[in-house]
């Protein structure tokens, strides 16, 4: 078929290697399968005034647009590209989804345009009022997840919807972090509020010297004493006994 082809209500099961223009209401069927369009290198487009924009389901219970696989697949399933045909994103074939590349090497794999600009994923209500966002680092900058200010950030178990979330660890917006407790406070400036009532070390060391090199406020174990680093390079020590 080639040149302008008129269409109102008919019905045509199979274009093949089809040139010109198809217009009016199209029904593409081939029994109880949807029809097919093969050729060479198959085009579909939309007009200047007109795009193409719907795909309409009549049947509720059957998939409205799916894309198969070859047996041998090697190319990406799906691609959409900007208006100089610079991929944007793709679904490959094993289904990871690429956004920002088209060699997408996880589940879901968002990628900036340049190694000097970040990528970012958010999550947010309808007027971004209560946001997370994920941004991924750059040659410049840093990755880093952003929240609402003014509120806390939480982590749990369970579904968050649901009576079966279990908060476990929040960090407050000051900067407080909470170990099995909604409410994290200290006494002065910003640190760790742990609920529970040990705290482990794993892994013993003995420092070299009073002196030996220390950031103030660390703390360290042997067999024999405890080290507190009270300034910068300044160890004390106090013997450990048994009862």
């Amino acid at each position: 078929m080639a040149g302008t082809i008129d269409l109102y209500q008919t019905r045509v099961n199979t274009i093949t290697n089809a040139t010109g223009r198809l217009t009016g209401i199209i029904t593409i069927d081939a029994g109880s399968s949807i029809g097919t369009i093969t050729g060479t290198k198959p085009t579909i487009t939309g007009s200047s005034s007109y795009a193409l924009k719907n795909i309409i389901n009549p049947n509720p219970s059957l998939v409205p647009f799916s894309i198969q696989a070859a047996s041998s697949q090697t190319a990406n399933l799906f691609q959409w590209n900007n208006s100089s045909g610079l991929g944007l994103g793709t679904i490959d074939k094993a289904g990871n989804v690429g956004i920002g590349t088209t060699g997408p090497v996880n589940k879901l794999d968002v990628r900036s345009s340049s190694t000097s600009t970040f990528a970012s994923m958010g999550s947010a209500n309808s007027d971004a009022s209560s946001y997370l966002f994920f941004f991924g680092g750059s040659s410049s900058h840093q990755p880093a997840i952003s929240w609402t200010g003014g509120k806390d950030l939480r982590f749990g178990t369970g579904n968050y919807n649901a009576s079966t979330y279990v908060e476990t660890v929040r960090i407050t917006s000051n900067g407080n972090v909470g170990i099995g407790t909604t409410s994290p406070t200290l006494s002065a400036g910003t640190g760790l509020h742990m609920a529970g009532s040990t705290m482990r070390l794993a892994t013993a060391r003995t420092p070299a010297s009073a002196t030996a090199a220390g950031n103030t406020g660390e703390i360290c174990y042997d067999s024999t004493y405890g080290y507190y680093c009270v300034s910068t390079n300044v160890w004390k020590r106090y013997l450990l006994s048994t009862w």
